[in-house]
């Protein structure tokens, strides 16, 4: 079709009452490369049996670039001319079958079924009850270019379906001298499918009046509506009005667009959604034998369908860039590195995408039209913006034999920070005040009616409630950032036989560091948004602009900066709890007060089979299951849990590093030619869970909290419990945290090589287990999911190995003197083996902020905390429950606090067994002279106030503190059969009882206890000062005193080691005479105030 005529019969067939409406309009059967002895019309000869240059369809005038006009005052209207060709009818069907190939040659080449008009657009439910949308005006537009065509608003059903089938290819070309060549639409369906909609003060549909005087525009009742213009639509293919489409090639679907919209009226008064008539819809199938590249796809009700037998991909007519519009001849001279081309992109409502290949797969943006900017023929007046996604909207993705990789971000040649895909195609491609540099200069059909994009930056991620991946025999990558829309249906997983790679490569810049081009690397994010659906604007309760800016015609025109500030803060998230992230406001703006996902059982799932979980920013408003069999590294969780019976769980079969700035990605990303981008860095490194419940952090080897510093914002501090602190509608009480290392295989407790089930039946269903049972609250253990007892039954097996160190010091046990309880315990857990494995928290917290106990164990190594204190750290980092909770730890080797700190406040017993090494409290005074103050939070939405007491718990070591009044004083026990137990610089504080059991005891004089200490040598009594000399008294008391206490230490201690050779210790006096002078002469050597400064400076 190349004469410059199309088929169709007429701008939209108006309806005729004596005909059904589905048979209105003819229906188009084409075929080129007939094979004429078939009896099926369809039938077309093979390629092998067609000739060289047979069996194609060929639709649109070739024009190269003779479309291209300049200027802001350029109109479609000028240059459609003889290059509009299309197929098109509307209710009837469109079949067209060809041998060889299917051939789109120009930007308007398209084919659609436009369906029946409906009989009265101004009637819905009863007579003149909706107001048709007035898209004529004299109103200019200044920076958004000339007046476009002008045409109704226009709403039609019963569309007919588009079946297509080429033996070769589907795509789009255009010519050049050198004969055909790819191009590409650039437009999207917000530059054909518009919307209305604004509500008054009252709570009506109300009404919009713009501009002034006798030019005024005015429309009395602006109901919610959206509605095609098929006076703009060149995208390809579509079921306009309602109707299914097919696209299926053997080889190639190229460049080819196919859409299915609806088109929608509500009844003029109180918005209602028995007031609101949906038209059209209808499913999308497109298959290819080879690839699927590039394309924009859009289902608004129905399902999609993408299947590709090799891959899905994309090409260079999806550079950001001017292409042929610039070069004709050669486009590659205008187009981007390759990691910024459009990839395949998905646009969705109340529908679902199932797309697959068998080889890689490669998706761009999932979206939705009515949050994008929207087109100019959409006219200024009625910008209007709102969700269109159905609560269980999904995209569901597979490759069978190759990587999934979803492309949402990228970087121009010109910047070095990552920046939207989608956001970068439309300022390149549809932003006319760009200019010369954009497309929407040279092609009007492409322009918007906004002038920035900015407000859009948030909105653009935001796709589906649910995502699920799976890559069957590959990798799992992740380029940018990801939004699902709140719901309670809403659902993440990912799956992959490989690695899940979140850092990822986005594209060259030229301006990251001057005369140099390098790749620039930004790491990804999830967000599966825990927000109130309900608070974002929806088709009855649209957000419309003309509720912010008022009747300017100029205001209506220019876009304000964060206009949309209260729908982007639903999908602003950063883990962050100080500043404004800390203000009641914010929090309510990112949680749905009714907890969204309270009914859903189904957790979060990520996946890495095979391979890393690297580089990923992930936040989950349910309990999730994270699995990576190989390393976790460089990533920052911000997870929750709805219930005291979810457990979240975080497993690497080999290290959990939380924070590494050293991880295989970072060192590609930093390697020759590559660079992060602006403002990347390693992630925080935390793993944070809100909600009640459980934590689990396990790893086959280590896990190793890292050594970056805490960030000013709150993040960067390790594994914490928060409770209710980021979300304010979850209780207060937080979860428990469970960290294991050294654990071999599994993805979780009870999945785990630990022998729980024989452990069980021995000492939890036998033995003690009925009064561990009551101590722990647990009334109906067999009735509690396999998980939940497999936590129970480690909080009882860490009670075992208390009470074996309480009666290795009781002469009335039969545990006296031994360990044998304890060790029975380890054995039937853990067995006789077990992975290497340590515990290394660093500068990094183990933290419960809102309740909720902590276990660490690390079956075949030890536990390390950090050996050097931070500049930025204002207390010391270490395992602390703020508001209540028991510390149990048990490890092989030696438990080092180092510098660190193992405390319970407000309530909370310490339990500490290391089987063949040492516990040692560290070196850390037991104060410390940057200490923060208490603070006191007021939220200034609500005035609440909070008081903060956790820094008066200050300096290192273990304690059990008592930093407020009434609380209940808790235990400490700490055993080491083999080791000894070293108070140290930092010492052991307890409010209540203290019970030591080992080979040796430090530094006891720097034990503290509210309550009766046990195994603790008496501390040696030290007589007064004599200047005379030490008195034959003073020698035998303290000669007497030391002797009790070393024999009571022996007799202790003689069933786990032969007793060394005691030595009466020295006593040393010293007393201080005078100081030999008085003030310092001023002549004495000593730091100028400038270098007093100075060194204040250094530790601060």
């Amino acid at each position: 079709f190349n004469g410059g005529t199309s088929l169709w019969l007429s701008p939209l067939m108006a309806n005729n009452a004596l005909l059904p409406d589905n048979v209105e309009t003819w229906s188009y059967r084409f075929t080129a490369g007939s094979d004429f002895d078939a009896t099926n019309f369809r039938e077309v000869l093979s390629v092998d049996q067609l000739g060289a240059s047979a069996g194609s369809l060929q639709l649109g005038k070739n024009t190269g670039n003779t479309i291209t006009v300049g200027g802001n005052n350029a109109t479609t209207a000028s240059v459609i001319g003889n290059a509009f060709q299309v197929i098109r009818t509307g209710s009837g069907n469109i079949d067209l079958n060809v041998g060889r190939n299917l051939q789109l040659l120009n930007p308007f080449a398209s084919i659609y079924t436009a369906g029946t008009q409906v009989a009265d657009p101004a009637s819905i439910f009863a007579p003149n009850d909706f107001v048709v949308p007035i898209t004529i005006s004299n109103l200019t537009q200044g920076s958004l270019g000339a007046r476009q065509q002008n045409y109704p608003a226009q709403y039609s059903l019963a569309g007919g379906n588009i079946s297509i089938y080429a033996g070769q290819n589907i795509e789009r070309k255009t010519r050049n001298n050198s004969g055909l060549i790819d191009d590409s639409s650039r437009q999207l369906p917000n530059n054909w499918l518009y919307r209305r909609g604004y509500i008054g003060a009252d709570g009506d549909y109300g009404l919009v009046r713009v501009g002034a005087g006798p030019i005024a525009f005015t429309d009395p009742a602006a109901s919610t509506s959206w509605w095609v213009d098929f006076s703009n639509f060149f995208q390809s293919v579509g079921a306009l009005g309602g109707g299914n489409v097919s696209l299926v090639a053997g080889e190639d679907i190229k460049n080819v667009d196919a859409v299915i919209p609806t088109n929608a009226r509500a009844a003029m008064g109180t918005p209602n959604a028995a007031g609101l008539l949906e038209l059209g819809g209808g499913d999308l199938l497109v298959q290819s034998g080879n690839n699927i590249d590039g394309g924009v796809y859009y289902v608004e009700r129905g399902v999609g369908r993408l299947e590709a037998g090799n891959e899905i991909t994309t090409n260079a007519t999806r550079s950001p860039s001017l292409g042929i519009i610039q070069n004709l001849n050669n486009p590659d001279a205008a187009r981007l590195d390759p990691l910024t081309w459009l990839p395949t992109t998905l646009f969705a409502g109340n529908s679902s995408f199932q797309v697959s290949a068998n080889g890689d797969l490669l998706l761009g943006p999932v979206s939705n039209a009515f949050l994008l900017p929207p087109g100019v023929n959409n006219r200024f007046w009625y910008k209007t913006y709102f969700n269109n996604y159905g609560a269980d909207a999904a995209i569901e993705v597979s490759s069978l034999g190759g990587d999934v990789t979803f492309r949402n971000s990228t970087t121009t040649p010109d910047a070095a920070v990552a920046r939207n895909i989608l956001e970068i195609w439309l300022e390149r491609e549809q932003l006319l005040t760009q200019g010369p540099t954009g497309a929407a200069y040279y092609h009007p059909w492409l322009r918007l009616a906004e002038t920035s994009l900015q407000p859009f930056i948030n909105l653009l991620p935001v796709q589906p409630p649910t995502l699920k991946a799976t890559a069957l025999n590959g990798d799992i990558n992740i380029a940018g950032s990801l939004t699902l829309f709140p719901s309670p249906q809403g659902q993440l997983e990912l799956a992959a036989s490989g690695a899940i790679n979140a850092l990822q490569p986005i594209g060259l810049s030229t301006t990251r560091f001057p005369g140099q081009t390098v790749t620039l690397w930004s790491a990804g994010q999830i967000n599966v948004s825990d927000a109130n659906p309900d608070s974002a604007p929806s088709p009855l309760d649209p957000f419309a602009y003309f509720s912010v800016v008022g009747s300017s015609a100029n205001a209506n025109i220019n876009t304000q900066q964060n206009f949309l500030a209260n729908l982007s803060n639903l999908f602003t998230e950063s883990g962050s709890t100080t500043g404004r992230f800390a203000v009641s406001q914010t929090k309510q703006a990112l949680h749905s007060a009714g907890l969204l996902h309270a009914n859903d059982t189904d957790p979060l799932r990520i996946y890495a089979l095979g391979g890393n979980l690297s580089g990923l920013r992930l936040f989950s408003p349910k309990a999730s299951r994270i699995y990576a069999s190989e390393d976790i590294s460089d990533i920052a969780f911000y997870l929750q849990n709805l219930s005291e019976d979810d457990a979240t769980i975080v497993t690497a079969g080999r290290d959990v590093t939380a924070y590494d700035a050293s991880s295989p990605l970072r060192v590609s990303s930093l390697s020759t030619g590559n660079a992060l981008a602006i403002n990347e860095r390693p992630l925080a490194g935390d793993i944070h869970i809100g909600g009640p419940g459980s934590l689990q952090v396990l790893a086959g080897r280590d896990v190793d909290l890292g050594t970056g510093s805490n960030n000013p914002n709150g993040t960067g501090t390790g594994i914490v419990s928060l409770g209710n602190i980021r979300n304010p509608f979850l209780p207060f009480d937080g979860s428990s945290i469970f960290v294991g290392a050294g654990l071999g295989s599994g993805t979780s407790l009870a999945d785990s090589d630990i022998e729980f089930e024989s452990f069980i039946d021995e000492f939890v269903k036998g033995g003690d287990g009925e009064t561990y049972l009551a101590e722990l609250g647990i009334d109906d253990f067999e009735s509690l999911p396999e998980e939940q007892q497999a936590q129970i039954a480690l909080e009882v097996f860490f009670r075992m190995l208390r009470d074996a160190g309480r009666n290795f010091n009781d002469p009335t046990s039969p545990g006296f003197g031994n360990y044998d309880s304890g060790f029975a315990a380890i054995d039937a857990l853990f067995g006789q083996g077990g992975g290497e494995g340590e515990i290394l928290a660093r500068a990094r917290d183990i933290r419960t902020r809102s309740g909720g106990n902590i276990g660490l164990f690390a079956p075949s190594g030890g536990l390390s905390l950090s050996s050097t204190l931070d500049a930025n750290s204002l207390t010391p980092p270490g395992i602390v429950t703020e508001s209540g909770g028991d510390i149990s730890i048990f490890t092989d080797s030696s438990v080092d606090i180092g510098v660190g700190r193992i405390f319970t406040l407000r309530g909370g017993n310490i339990m500490i067994w290391s089987s063949n090494g040492d516990i040692a409290a560290g070196s850390s005074s037991k104060t410390v002279q940057s200490a923060p103050p208490t603070r006191v939070l007021i939220d200034p939405q609500s005035a609440t106030v909070e008081t903060d007491l956790a820094g008066l718990a200050t300096g290192g070591g273990i304690g059990v503190l008592d930093t407020v009044a009434g609380i209940e004083p808790g235990d400490v026990d700490l055993i080491a059969p083999m080791g000894t137990i070293d108070a140290g610089d930092a010492g052991i504080r307890v409010t209540g009882n203290i019970n030591l059991a080992a080979t040796q005891v430090l530094n006891a004089s720097n034990i503290s206890a509210g309550g009766t200490s046990t195994g603790a040598p008496a501390a040696p009594t030290v007589a007064a000062p004599n200047i005379g000399g030490l008195s034959s008294a003073s020698t035998s008391a303290a000669s007497t005193t030391t002797a009790a206490a070393a024999a009571e230490d022996a007799a202790r201690q003689q069933a786990t080691a032969e007793p060394a050779t005691e030595e009466t210790p020295s006593i040393i006096t010293v007393e201080v005479l005078g100081y030999g002078g008085g003030s310092t002469p001023a002549t004495a050597p000593g730091p100028k105030p400038d270098e007093e400064d100075e060194d204040d400076k250094k530790e601060q």
